[in-house]
């Protein structure tokens, strides 16, 4: 009967820590969502205001942009047209980031109906175990039961970090896929600056819409990322902080245009680009050593019931 009771309490658990998990997550996803499509909204302005055919510019390739500049001096280049380019990245950042936001909250929509009744299936099998406590009224009862709940918890912390660590396996992977990306870019500019002519040119403008691309890609993960390092913190307490991160797509944008129209290179968006995977790599580097601890004490809680019961005559 324990032992029933024991497998259906755990799996309601965690049902209703996806329902805790997808709820929060549906709660900051949609502030976020109204913070970007002010952020659309704001940039949309701008653009209206510095260019009257907007339209045009919404539907272009990040490369056309480039491209109606190639050609041109570099001086010539003013500040004008480089914030315009700079609001223009930032605004195809921004409308994609609320495409995805939406598209996430109908997801989670979803999920969350899955599981909309765990928490009245809890307190019915909680009734349940309570009641089979008292019938037995044991004192050794109490404490395996202690120490089964202590074990259930101890899973639960396990899958949060599994979670996590795939979320910043994956961001890894797609800032590792920008830099790559960044780095065609630079050295095809390179070429460029030494008279690599049309050719050359067309290519580069190719790898900076790529360059963007992946950028965005990069950002998501992050922001997923993110969310999986805030589940966590529900369950320990870490130090992990992930949110000076998370706005590096705003920065990246501003100083792509000057890297590329000024300098003719885009070397320190690359190093930003950098910087932002090491400490991604270091975040995750961490999440592993304490998933390592957090399995050493499942161990130790498994032996401990263990000898609990064997000590039992």
């Amino acid at each position: 009967m324990i032992d029933l009771l024991n497998k259906e309490l755990q799996e309601v658990k965690e049902q209703l820590w996806l329902k805790r998990k997808w709820g929060e997550h549906l709660e900051r996803s949609s502030k976020l969502l109204k913070e970007e499509q002010l952020k659309q909204t704001r940039l949309q302005q701008q653009l209206l205001k510095e260019k009257k055919d907007v339209e045009r510019l919404e539907g272009i390739s990040i490369a056309n942009l480039f491209a109606t500049l190639s050609g041109r001096k570099l001086e010539k280049v003013d500040q004008e047209q480089q914030e315009l380019l700079a609001a223009e990245l930032k605004y195809q950042e921004a409308a994609e980031t609320v495409n995805d936001l939406l598209e996430e909250m109908s997801d989670l929509e979803g999920k969350l109906k899955s599981v909309q009744d765990a928490q009245d299936k809890y307190d019915q099998l909680l009734s349940k175990k309570e009641a089979y406590i008292h019938s037995e009224d044991s004192v050794l009862s109490h404490q395996l039961y202690a120490l089964l709940d202590s074990e259930s918890d101890l899973h639960a912390t396990l899958k949060e970090y599994a979670e996590a660590i795939n979320a910043g396996s994956r961001a890894v992977a797609l800032l590792k896929r920008a830099l790559d990306s960044l780095d065609q870019a630079k050295d095809w500019s390179t070429w460029d600056m030494f008279g690599g002519g049309a050719i050359s040119t067309a290519i580069k403008h190719s790898h900076i819409d790529d360059s963007k691309n992946e950028i965005h890609k990069a950002q998501r993960a992050l922001r997923h990322f993110q969310e999986e390092l805030k589940d966590i913190t529900n369950y320990v307490d870490n130090q992990i902080e992930l949110s000076s991160l998370l706005t590096f797509a705003d920065f990246f944008f501003d100083g792509f245009i000057v890297d590329w129209f000024v300098h003719g290179k885009i070397q320190d968006s690359y190093d930003q680009t950098k910087a932002t995977f090491e400490e991604t790599i270091r975040i995750h580097q961490q999440l592993l050593e304490q998933k390592g601890i957090v399995e050493n004490k499942l161990k130790l809680a498994q032996e401990e019931r263990i000898l609990f019961l064997e000590s039992i005559n």
